[in-house]
């Protein structure tokens, strides 16, 4: 079940990386004139913060259990997070099995969760919800299957730019 879990993060993570990489493809930041602001300002990635360099993150937290890049993207892969680098900063990561959002939404809560704690204001891509944080530039998104959170994501909407 641990790799299972594993494995899916990883594609998660790859999904945010590919995102990142341009396409025409919707994305959060397109979807931000189309739900209200959600406010994200308490989430946090342990003692990691956005726009952070990759050299400061590894230095912070050591050398990630695996790291992956496509030339300008990197996924620095740690136990509670999976980080996502571009031009060698920080903008986004993915929560691990064993870590929540701030409200304390987790891998396998419902999607009925989900809402009860951040609201209405959300938007729809694919398989996933999501919420924005107008103010902040973030967004915070919800990978469902049958229902049950699969995988979460917070980004900076610098990524998607």
């Amino acid at each position: 079940m641990k790799r299972v879990m594993k494995l899916v993060i990883l594609l998660c993570g790859l999904t945010v990386l590919l995102a990142a990489c341009g396409g025409k493809t919707e994305t959060p930041l397109s979807m931000s004139d189309k739900v209200s602001s959600t406010d994200l300002s308490a989430e946090k990635a342990g003692d990691a913060e956005f726009g952070m360099t990759e050299k400061e993150l590894v230095d912070k937290l050591g050398k990630p259990e695996r790291a992956m890049n496509d030339g300008r993207t990197f996924l620095l892969m740690y136990e509670s997070y999976q980080y996502t680098t571009l031009d060698s900063k920080v903008l986004a990561y993915s929560l691990g099995p064993k870590s929540a959002t701030a409200k304390g939404v987790k891998l396998g809560d419902t999607k009925e969760q989900v809402l009860g704690l951040y609201g209405d204001a959300y938007y729809t891509l694919g398989e996933s919800i999501g919420y924005i944080d107008k103010t902040k530039q973030l967004s915070l998104d919800f990978k469902l299957k049958d229902d049950k959170v699969v995988a979460i994501n917070l980004a900076s909407l610098k990524l998607y730019e």
